[in-house]
């Protein structure tokens, strides 16, 4: 149900939001919407490990009853068979939920696939080639036409360039949001405005004496229709605000919430 709940939200079209306030001439982009394309990505690295973590297992498994080939000890390329697969599982749950830290994960993995198989390329084809052991043993290691992929090269490329686009790092934190700047119509000389503070949180900022002044609000990242919940605090809690924003809760909150609108946010907190 998450991933269905995912790929109907990621292809749904977001208008942007504009406020209300006639005197505004800014527009605020909603943050950004879950792209169908993280969500399809991060759906094929799971159903790929996934079956990659069954090769993990039976590497495991040989090492734990030190069958032939495991005696000498785990080998760097075994620890990346038997711990890659399982990590990636969750890297890709972790992608679809939009965990930066799942973002950067891949983003370290496509770069290693890309420099191994570069290198690789570069090495060129291994010509055949015989050593003698010191016992005397000859040991034939016949050709290779090289180990790189130029296909997987590109694929890397290409999915690092998607990824690294604005819109798909913005879906991770890892941007600022545009904010909207607008004036109070019954007095232009309070401005004020709103805006996102990492994945979750808002803020909402006036402009007083040349220095704009923030109050944090609390929120966390949805992944159903709503994307965003806002946490207003309670009426005793507003009073551990600044002086300028004490007294005027319902205030401040008619105008979050005339930015941040439904149904693309939830609410909880702001009836007193």
């Amino acid at each position: 149900m998450i991933l269905a709940d995912e790929l109907v939200s990621a292809s749904t079209p977001q208008p942007m939001m504009k406020s209300k306030d006639p005197t505004s001439s800014v527009r605020i982009a909603a943050p950004a919407r879950r792209s169908l394309f993280v969500t399809i990505l991060g759906c094929f690295v799971i159903l790929g490990s996934a079956l990659a973590s069954i090769i993990s297992v039976l590497t495991g498994m040989m090492f734990l009853v030190g069958s032939y080939g495991t005696s000498s000890g785990m080998t760097l390329e075994g620890i990346i068979i038997l711990l890659g697969p399982p990590v990636t599982l969750v890297a890709g749950v972790a992608l679809i939920r939009r965990r930066r830290w799942a973002y950067v994960y891949l983003l370290l993995l496509l770069v290693s696939v890309l420099a191994y198989n570069g290198d690789q390329l570069g090495r060129g084809p291994t010509p055949q080639s015989t050593r003698v052991s010191p016992s005397g043993v000859p040991t034939t290691t016949l050709a290779s036409g090289g180990r790189g992929s130029v296909p997987v090269i590109a694929g890397c490329v290409a999915l690092l360039a998607a990824l690294l686009v604005r819109n798909v790092r913005a879906e991770f934190g890892l941007i600022p949001m545009k904010t909207c700047e607008t004036a109070d119509s019954s007095n232009d000389a309070v401005k004020w405005r709103v805006g996102h503070r990492g994945r979750d949180s808002m803020y909402y900022e006036e402009l007083h004496g040349g220095i704009w002044e923030r109050i944090d609000i609390d929120g966390e990242m949805l992944m159903g229709r709503a994307h965003h919940v806002i946490y207003f605090a309670t009426a005793p809690a507003w009073n551990a605000y600044p002086a300028w924003a004490q007294g005027r809760r319902d205030e401040i909150i008619s105008r979050i919430k005339s930015q941040f609108r439904e149904p693309d946010y939830e609410y909880l907190g702001d009836i007193a």
